[in-house]
């Protein structure tokens, strides 16, 4: 019956904070970029490659440049699914940030079900929690930030953590 319990509570707080997580990556998509808005090339070229690529896929074009040949220079994972988001949703730049920011927050739900497995549920809701500012900052570094960034992200958390010996 206890385990019933905490069983119960640790999927209602794990759900709730991948739901947070998706609401506040929403927030920031529509804030900060616009959900229906193209890419923007100043900010991050890499978006326009992706979309574009994800667009002639979807319209049946391969994976091509503008001009037809084809291309290995990004790889096909993010053109895939917005390809796969087009196909679905037509050539809507909001279905893709919604798809997008949706993915990003299930980073939350994998992180507390993989701490959960290994150390327990509390340690779960606490991992889960962590992702969620965590994947903000991080997924917007780019080249050496992004390995940079994540090693820092890890080591300030490994410090803060160090302090409590019941840890």
């Amino acid at each position: 019956r206890v385990g019933a319990e905490v069983t119960r509570r640790f999927w209602f707080w794990l759900i709730a904070i991948t739901l947070l997580a998706f609401a506040l990556r929403l927030g920031v998509a529509a804030r900060f970029q616009g959900l229906s808005s193209p890419p923007d090339v100043e900010a991050n070229p890499d978006q326009a490659d992706y979309e574009a690529l994800g667009w002639r896929l979807a319209s049946g074009q391969g994976f091509s440049r503008a001009d037809g040949s084809p291309t290995g220079f990004r790889p096909p994972g993010t053109p895939g699914l917005i390809a796969a988001v087009y196909l679905v949703c037509g050539h809507e730049y909001a279905a893709v940030r919604v798809a997008f920011c949706l993915l990003s927050a299930l980073t939350c739900l994998v992180a507390g079900l993989l701490a959960a497995r290994i150390y327990g549920p509390l340690a779960g809701l606490i991992a889960a929690a962590l992702a969620l500012p965590t994947a903000l900052v991080v997924f917007r570094l780019r080249g050496a930030y992004f390995a940079i960034g994540t090693w820092v992200m890890a080591e300030v958390y490994r410090l803060v953590f160090a302090q409590f010996k019941q840890l």
